[in-house]
């Protein structure tokens, strides 16, 4: 008895040993080991409670703490309190819209790519960035694994294996609807917007680029027209590289041969049964010569249709090969569709009556005649040239551009319901050709990798890229996101390059390394949650440390955030949302940004302070020196901009309450600090500032001009 009682005990220490080890952070822990090698790195102190929870609030949220939530954490004694903190705010809605937006950004959404999307879609570039965020976000707030929502970008199509009458209908929603409801998009598997983008879509090149520098960290562009000077990288792995995305094709999808053999069947059919039956007609009722006559001009035009489809789909006769290129409905097609609709009438016509020439034997007269002196062959010969337009259209949707436009409606609306693709004006979509119809001949090859086997049909060589990418020992795709990761919390990355030369690396370089290898190997272990990531990072001692430089050498460390916490820049969003919070007010940003009742992480990139301020942007492949500075546009913007004044004014503000509330200008301006920085104003600050209200300005006033140099200074404007 005793002994089993010891083995127990003994068991529930080691899970405790357990439980504490696994507390441990493991950048604390690689950290506090680089200390003890370079003791010129002394630890650095702890901030505040109030300035913590105003930096990861800010960082996660997107917002800053309100006085209520400043007066509660400080006022918590719980020795856990961070982790409680940490835990609230990712599951808060304001963090996945924050990490939303992100990501979305990170991912390469741009109102200026999207409008060549938004133009065939019949809706606004703004409309499809908010859906792409809308999309990110969902993805974001149920902690998708990253490696998930890479392979979502990276094998996206537009149907998603779906049928084509389901991608009309959601094309037709768009289409019609007065507003854009963003959520529709949110609910697809794959973001197709991605290879919607202009470039993407008429540049290989930039595919295999954009992709190598988003997920990969690798910077391709030097390689496309000679050998990386620094980077290991040739112009043939560009090129093979590259090969990879050839298949990606933005156009028709076109008809496979037993979709078109189905409608050649149908189409031959239905006019050789309509001749039977005017056969029976004529033998019924052969005593009418009238109707005799005029039936064997019927079944002449009959006949004559029935031949021009065979001759345009004679190439898809089982056993016999030849080219679709010289079939008459290509020919007539072609030739009509560049000239204007009247012409096309006065080109085409000719064609088509020659071709329709027939000659017969008028029993009742007895003697023969031209059928094609009549006027009413005129309008036979039309009715033909329409239809050889669209035999020309099915044989060759999504291989060519034409549009023959005569009977685009009638096409698309029967296209629509046989269920089938191949229509002239059918939506263009995101597909991989089949490997009959790629005209590449370089060998695909993934980065410093195997080159891919022979492509048969139906492959998708991105697959085999995002298989790749997720084998442990490609470091390419984990290391990228601790890295950009990284960056937004600490304002650079660890590493400026993931093909860093290790031989040549100095001391504080290969430590960088080497915590980016932890952090990625910590980041696959926990099935690619970047929350967890973002839980290591925030809950670490770095994280925690005072933003005032522990030592005068600190601003030329080559390891600054050992030292302290580096101050960085708040984006356009962030900056409006802490205005909101201070100034107890919401900002409408008209709803040609955002829709109505959005909050700044809801907004469209194009709004105004996006683009000035600075927007919550991700380099896609960071380089050293070129780090985010706040620009002097930037910063004049929020002093001359009349939208931050009419929020400071507004009647229903914090900013005249207070004063109403407290007559003491001391007591207000107190007020300000706790509410715009997080902590408590020093005597001499609140002595100077009371000491410059003049004589005749009211206290609301002289609290208005105090809050609008407190938004412009540098201690709100900057996580510290």
């Amino acid at each position: 008895m005793n002994g089993t009682l010891q083995v127990v005990c003994a068991g529930l220490i080691l899970l405790q040993g357990l439980a504490r080890a696994s507390d441990v952070n493991p950048i604390d822990v690689a950290v506090d080991s680089f200390r003890r090698e370079h003791p010129e790195f002394p630890q650095p102190s702890r901030c505040s409670d109030g300035i913590f929870l105003r930096r990861v609030s800010l960082d996660l949220s997107g917002y800053p703490p309100t006085p209520e939530e400043l007066a509660a954490f400080e006022a918590d004694t719980a020795p856990d309190k961070d982790e409680q903190l940490i835990r609230r705010l990712l599951q808060s809605d304001r963090y996945s819209w924050k990490w939303g937006r992100w990501l979305t950004l990170q991912t390469g959404a741009d109102e200026q790519e999207l409008s060549y999307a938004a133009a065939e879609m019949h809706c606004r570039p703004q409309d499809l960035f908010l859906a792409w965020m809308q999309w990110a976000r969902i993805r974001i707030s149920r902690d998708e694994s990253y490696e998930k929502i890479v392979e979502s970008f990276l094998i996206a199509t537009s149907r998603e294996g779906r049928r084509q009458s389901a991608l009309y209908s959601e094309l037709d929603a768009v289409a019609n609807a007065d507003d854009l409801d963003i959520e529709f998009y949110g609910k697809r598997q794959t973001n197709d917007l991605f290879w919607r983008r202009y470039s993407a879509i008429y540049d290989p090149e930039f595919r295999a680029e954009d992709v190598a520098n988003r997920f990969m960290g690798v910077n391709l562009t030097c390689a496309r027209c000679h050998d990386h000077p620094t980077a290991p990288l040739t112009m043939n792995d560009h090129q093979q590289f590259t090969a990879i995305f050839e298949p990606v094709t933005y156009s028709e999808l076109p008809l496979t041969p037993s979709e078109k053999r189905w409608i050649l069947a149908g189409v031959a059919a239905l006019p050789m049964g309509l001749c039977a039956v005017l056969f029976g007609l004529v033998w019924r009722y052969r005593e009418s010569k009238i109707l005799r006559n005029r039936t064997y001009r019927v079944i002449a035009v009959l006949v004559g249709c029935t031949l021009f489809v065979l001759l345009s789909y004679i190439h898809l006769i089982p056993g016999l090969r030849m080219s679709p290129g010289t079939s008459p409905g290509r020919f007539l097609a072609t030739k009509c569709d560049s000239l204007g609709h009247w012409q096309w009438f006065l080109a085409a016509t000719p064609l088509v009556m020659l071709f329709c020439m027939v000659r017969t034997r008028r029993h009742f007269a007895g003697r023969s005649s031209v059928l094609i002196d009549q006027p009413r062959w005129l309008l036979a010969a039309i009715l033909l040239c329409t239809f050889a337009d669209w035999v020309f259209v099915l044989q060759h949707s999504g291989d060519v551009q034409t549009r023959t436009g005569l009977v685009q409606s009638l096409q698309l609306n029967v296209m629509r319901w046989l269920g089938i693709g191949g229509c002239g004006q059918q939506p263009r979509e995101i597909f991989v050709r089949s490997a009959a119809a790629q005209k590449s001949e370089v060998t695909p090859k993934l980065l410093h990798g195997p080159a891919l086997d022979p492509l048969k049909d139906g492959d998708d060589p991105r697959l085999a890229l995002m298989q790749w990418l997720q084998n442990p020992e490609v470091p390419y795709l984990a290391e990228h996101l601790v890295n950009t990761i990284w960056e937004e919390y600490f304002g650079a990355p660890l590493t400026f390059g993931i093909q860093e030369n290790e031989e040549i690396l100095t001391a504080d370089r290969l430590f960088r390394r080497k915590l980016l290898k932890l952090l990625a190997e910590e980041l696959r272990t926990h099935h690619w949650s970047i929350r967890h990531l973002q839980t290591v990072i925030t809950t670490s001692s770095l994280y925690r440390a005072d933003s005032r430089m522990a030592s005068s050498t600190a601003d030329s460390s080559p390891l600054p955030w050992l030292h302290a916490f580096p101050k960085r820049r708040l984006s356009a969003e962030q900056y409006l949302a802490a205005v909101e919070v201070a100034t107890e007010t919401s900002i409408d940003f008209g709803t040609n940004y955002a829709p109505t009742g959005a909050s700044p992480f809801e907004v469209a990139s194009c709004y105004p302070w996006s683009s000035t301020f600075g927007a919550s942007t991700m380099r896609a492949f960071p380089q050293e020196g070129t780090l985010a500075a706040f620009t002097t546009e930037a910063a004049m913007f929020g002093l001359v901009d009349s939208g931050l004044k009419d929020q400071i004014r507004n009647p229903n503000s914090w900013v005249l309450r207070v004063c109403q509330d407290d007559p003491d200008i001391r007591s207000c301006i107190a007020t300000a600090y706790s509410r715009f920085f997080c902590r408590n104003a020093q005597p001499e600050e609140l002595d100077r500032l009371t000491a410059l209200q003049p004589d005749r300005l009211t206290n609301d006033r002289f609290m208005q001009d105090i809050v609008w140099a407190m938004c412009n200074s540098a201690e709100f404007q900057y996580i510290h």
